[in-house]
């Protein structure tokens, strides 16, 4: 009977021990934590008189980590050999075996081990701690001798060691979770049923901008810095989820605790107890922010790819309008020259022509902005200092705008020349400013012009359109309307205003934006409604190396009396040409079939000294006829007339057997120069 009573005493002593074991295993998520306090509640009730726990490594060769509790410091060298890897016979026995080992004296069986006094007097239990096969470690305690086979002792021994087990399990499950959770691109969020933040993976503190430590948990959520759009998306789509038990995906902008702007693809998922009640939301998000970006800048592109190829089909059709407004040009300006020749200067039919040869040449100025915006004018590129023409320009447009409007300039003058038109950047300014007066109209307002220098990195590059360089930035600036978002792309369309009847024709910023691509530039608008818009236009800054003196100064007109056959389908222009050429010394043979000046040339080829042909002609073509004269005679020059010239390009036409080319509409001094400068190269 009192045995019975003491092994009764024992095993409550025990059991008591295992269910404080228990409770410790819900809460610890540390393995050192873990079997440490698991030894002390083992021996806490006077159960087990000793205990002790060795987890082993990766390999199972070394004992890891250890927990003691019953022992002074004869464990030490025990720690010592199992972190070697040399264990005592009980751990061999139970490793081998992997059953629950019995050593009924093990200070005469483990005369060897360091524990061996300790245990005297008692009885070693050793089991394994292994949870669906898998090995942590082993479990060993020392119990009164008098129950070393009583199976109530060994099953709660083996309850002890399977319950240690699975929680090692657990928390190394969670750990491997844990690590995936925190090397994962996707933020994951576990949002409690009153919307409380519970967990928030590594990424989403990153994410956010947040510290690691930041108190979070148990917040409200989403959080307070989340724009309220965002927050009361997501707040309906949790309650929808609490409320349906189904998935729901959202994709949304909201921001950082600083405040930087982030897209969010998140998918809230409900996660169930195992009797179907809804016990927390899942909160899965992969930042989209940089899609974003690149499908905006995709589309960014596609406009621009569009713009470009609605403005070079346009570009077209204005060139060859451009041509045959040449054509009609060309008479007007040459018999106004030489009916000036033959008037008296004091004479009122001189002033006349006057008058008409100045009409003729502003409108060879609109065939020049219309061929700008073609991309087909040949301008005369030379040196500019932009600084000169804006002083013109501001000098002129101040007197035409009312005083009302302030206008404002910093121009630095040690901003670099470009190789320019003036003439096109006159038009540039010219344009812009009376647009910017036309969006202020009646109110009073600003209107600012800049032009600097700037050097452009290849990060500070404002479009894919100019490379990185130095340039010259000129800005114009309004405090007018601004243009609406919806019309940006339209703004260089050729014809399109929104100014009412008479303010405007829509052609102003097409031929700007034709002139600016022209001289290798490009032109960015920013604009806001309500404060105004600024258009800025990049223009490259030449070297002092690249300037040279284009311009020459001409006295008198060069004069000759060399034979020339000159061939144009135009007989206005082909009987004008001939005029101007004999008056000044030539003997000239016209042909208006660039087939019958074939056939003349072929009849006499040595009877002529220089072919001026039109470039566009029926039949066959100046540079046809060109080739079919050089396989005749190949040291006749050639000078090809045109309206434009975009298959002329100059590093081409050596190749081609060109010799010059003179821009329609003709301007006579211009004709005579050319016609010296190739015949006396000829001559050398």
């Amino acid at each position: 009977m009192q045995k019975n009573l003491k092994k009764q005493a024992h095993l409550n002593k025990v059991l008591k021990a295992v269910l404080n074991t228990n409770q410790l295993i819900g809460k610890e998520s540390d393995p050192a934590c873990l079997i440490q306090k698991a030894c002390e509640e083992l021996i806490g009730t006077m159960g087990y008189f000793n205990a002790w726990i060795g987890l082993l490594d990766e390999e199972g060769r070394h004992v890891k980590l250890t927990g003691t509790a019953g022992f002074d410091r004869a464990f030490d060298v025990m720690r010592e050999r199992l972190h070697q890897g040399v264990f005592p016979c009980c751990m061999q026995h139970t490793l081998q075996t992997n059953d629950l080992v019995v050593i009924t004296d093990p200070s005469a069986e483990c005369t060897d081990c360091p524990l061996s006094k300790e245990y005297a007097g008692r009885v070693s239990l050793s089991c394994c701690l292994a949870h669906k096969g898998r090995l942590f470690g082993i479990l060993s305690v020392s119990v009164p001798g008098g129950f070393s086979h009583e199976k109530d002792e060994h099953d709660l021994v083996l309850e002890v060691a399977g319950d240690l087990a699975f929680a090692l399990a657990k928390i190394d499950a969670e750990k491997r979770n844990q690590a995936l959770l925190d090397h994962s691109p996707l933020c994951h969020k576990i949002v409690d049923l009153g919307f409380n933040l519970q967990y928030m993976s590594a990424n989403g503190f990153k994410l956010l901008k947040l510290e690691p430590n930041a108190n979070v948990y148990g917040k409200p959520y989403p959080f307070d810095f989340f724009p309220e759009p965002f927050k009361r998306r997501m707040i309906k789509n949790l309650k929808h989820v609490k409320r349906t038990g189904e998935t729901v995906s959202m994709e949304a902008l909201t921001c950082d605790i600083h405040g930087n702007e982030i897209w969010l693809n998140s998918s809230l998922i409900p996660v169930f107890h195992d009797d179907g009640t809804l016990d927390y939301i899942t909160v899965v998000s992969a930042d989209t922010t940089q899609r974003k970006q690149d499908e905006k800048e995709k589309n960014g592109l596609e406009k621009r790819l569009k713009q470009a190829q609605k403005m070079e089909a346009i570009g077209t059709i204005a060139g060859g309008i451009a041509h045959d407004f040449n054509n009609i040009l060309f008479p007007i300006i040459g018999m106004s020259e030489l009916l000036m020749e033959d008037l008296s200067k004091d004479s009122i039919q001189y002033e006349n022509a006057r008058e008409i040869l100045t009409a003729g040449k502003r409108g060879a100025d609109l065939v020049n902005q219309i061929l700008a915006f073609s991309r087909q004018s040949e301008h005369q590129m030379s040196p500019t200092r932009i600084q000169i023409v804006l002083k013109e320009v501001l000098k002129l447009i101040r007197s035409t705008i009312p005083s009302y409007i302030e206008i404002n300039q910093d121009i630095k003058q040690d901003c670099g020349m470009v190789m320019a038109d003036p003439t096109q950047i006159h038009q540039i300014a010219m344009n812009i400013i009376t647009n910017a007066y036309h969006a202020m109209d009646t109110d009073a307002g600003k209107i600012s012009v800049v032009l600097r220098e700037t050097e452009l990195a290849l990060s500070d590059v404002p479009s894919k359109y100019i490379e990185p360089g130095r340039y010259a930035l000129l800005s114009f600036s309004d405090t007018g309307s601004g243009i609406p978002q919806e019309l940006m792309d339209k703004i260089f369309d050729p014809y399109f205003t929104t100014k009412e009847k008479g303010k405007g024709t829509g052609i102003g910023l097409s031929v700007v934006y034709g002139i600016v691509k022209a001289h290798k530039g490009d032109i960015i608008v920013y604009s806001e409604i309500g404060k105004g818009t600024t258009f800025n236009i990049y223009l490259p800054i030449i070297r002092l190396t690249d300037i040279s003196d284009s311009k020459k100064s001409i006295e008198n007109i060069p004069t000759g009396n060399e034979r020339i056959l000159l061939v144009d389908d135009e007989e206005p222009i082909a009987k004008l040409e001939k005029q101007m050429l004999e008056r000044i010394g030539y003997s000239v043979t016209r042909q208006t079939s660039p087939l019958d000046a074939l056939i003349c040339f072929k009849e006499s080829p040595n009877a002529f000294d220089l072919i001026i042909s039109d470039m566009n002609m029926p039949h066959m073509t100046g540079l046809e006829l060109a080739k079919e004269i050089k396989s005749i005679r190949n040291d006749i020059p050639i000078i090809i007339s045109t309206g434009f010239s975009d298959r002329l390009e100059a590093q081409n036409l050596g190749g081609l057997g060109i010799d010059a080319v003179l821009m329609k509409p003709v301007i006579k001094s211009d004709m005579a120069e050319t016609i010296r400068k190739v015949l006396d190269d000829v001559i050398g």
